[in-house]
């Protein structure tokens, strides 16, 4: 039986719906890519590169070079480099930052290795890197430069202490030891300068700033630059006025001295020099003390002929006296002769034998041309290093074979003497 195929009649109340083919579905939006690691970094590089830069500024304003307004400048960078940047970014800036100021200022270590020179310098950048965190985390802050300046002492002060000891090397107020900001250290010692330095360089990139969103938001370019650079011109200028330098002066110096003059003091500073660089700096015996007499027989002789004036101390440095004068009776006639022949006060730094025949010490002793060396113990005449840097006068391990030092204390690389500097107390 075959059916037949029959269209239905249509329903003339309800029409018959239109078929339309179904739209195609648009295509979802792609999410946007991150960029990879390597963009990132290359995108960081301009960043890097300018905290390298403010690394060599900060590195020129201590000696030799002492351009200490580079200090303020590289502060002041670092500040603007790190501002509103992620904790992260501001790490790594940190570090270029540090670790650059650091490789140039301890290069000198490399007579004891390159170990030793990488090592510290790359260890003491990770305080400036932690430093800098903190600096970008702060800088969203209300008042942000005074965190600047208390983040660059604490930075200093860990620094100082961590680990070992510390290595207190590469301070802001050492690169401001004849500056506007020097008297503060009368007031404050070292922390309180650095942290006048750090808070004029987070001022001065503030200034910048408030220099910037102006030119952004006001047509008035004049206006913009005018407006924060005159307050701080206003700054450095009562600054001027606030921190001039002063010349030494002696206890009751407000007292008038000759012709209504304030009271001073002549003194005379003496750097004998070493024979060479190394470890072997001190040479034979006896040699670092007669580069220093012969320095001082030279001013002695300058003084006799009229040619300078006659100074009221002579101040030599550390280690002058490579040999324990109080044993060593030829080092202390040879001593004795030139405070002699000065005809004042001598302040010898010698290395002096001590607490026992493993140790040396190191003392500051006055010599005077009547009563001869400090014997007794007045604080005021002979002394000895309180808190000796462990990385730069003593072996910071129990013993110097330790094997967390051996690689950087082997025996080609110690000194001639193998006994250490033990840190002693004032006397």
């Amino acid at each position: 039986m075959k059916v037949a195929n029959v269209a239905l009649p249509t329903d003339p109340v309800r029409p018959q719906a239109e078929v339309r083919p179904e739209p195609a579905a648009a295509a979802e939006p792609r999410a946007p890519r991150s960029p990879g690691r390597w963009a990132r970094m290359r995108a960081g590089l301009p960043r890097t590169g300018l905290a390298v830069l403010c690394g060599v500024l900060l590195a020129l304003s201590f000696p030799p070079y002492g351009l200490w307004p580079l200090s303020v400048a590289a502060a002041g960078g670092l500040s603007l480099l790190t501002y509103r940047r992620s904790a992260r970014q501001a790490a790594w800036t940190g570090f270029a930052f540090g670790l650059t100021f650091l490789l140039w200022l301890l290069f000198w270590l490399n007579v004891i290795g390159l170990d030793a020179w990488l090592l510290l310098a790359f260890f003491e950048a990770l305080f400036v890197a932690l430093m800098s965190a903190g600096l970008a985390l702060t800088s969203r802050l209300r008042a942000w430069p005074l965190w600047t300046a208390c983040l660059w002492v604490t930075q200093e002060w860990a620094r100082d202490r961590v680990p070992l000891g510390g290595f207190p090397w590469g301070r802001l107020a050492f690169a401001n030891t004849s500056s506007p900001f020097t008297p503060l250290a009368a007031i404050g010692g070292a922390p309180l300068v650095t942290f006048a330095v750090a808070l004029s360089g987070a001022l001065l990139a503030a200034a910048l700033l408030q220099v910037w969103e102006h030119r952004k938001r006001s047509a008035g370019v004049k206006r913009a630059w005018v407006l924060p650079l005159g307050r701080a011109r206003g700054l450095l200028r009562g600054s001027r006025t606030r921190l001039r330098p002063h010349r030494l002066q002696r206890p009751g110096a407000h007292r008038r001295g000759h012709q209504g003059r304030p009271a001073s003091a002549e003194i005379a500073v003496i750097q004998g020099n070493v024979p060479h660089a190394g470890m072997d700096f001190l040479g034979r015996p006896m040699q670092v003390l007669e580069y220093h007499v012969a320095e001082t027989e030279k001013l002695a002789a300058l003084v006799k002929a009229g040619r300078a004036p006659k100074p009221q101390l002579v101040i030599w440095p550390e280690n002058s006296s490579d040999v324990d004068p109080f044993v060593d009776p030829t080092a202390k006639a040879l001593i004795q002769q030139t405070v002699d022949d000065i005809g004042v006060p001598v302040l010898v730094g010698a290395l002096v034998n001590g607490p026992d025949a493993n140790h040396v010490q190191n003392e500051g002793i006055v010599w005077s041309p009547t009563t001869g060396p400090a014997r007794t113990t007045p604080s005021s005449t002979r002394c000895r290093s309180v808190n000796t840097c462990p990385t730069g006068r003593f072996s910071p391990s129990t013993s110097p074979n330790s094997s967390a030092f051996r690689s950087i204390s082997t025996p080609e690389r110690r000194p001639v003497s193998s006994r250490w500097v033990r840190p002693g107390s004032v006397t």
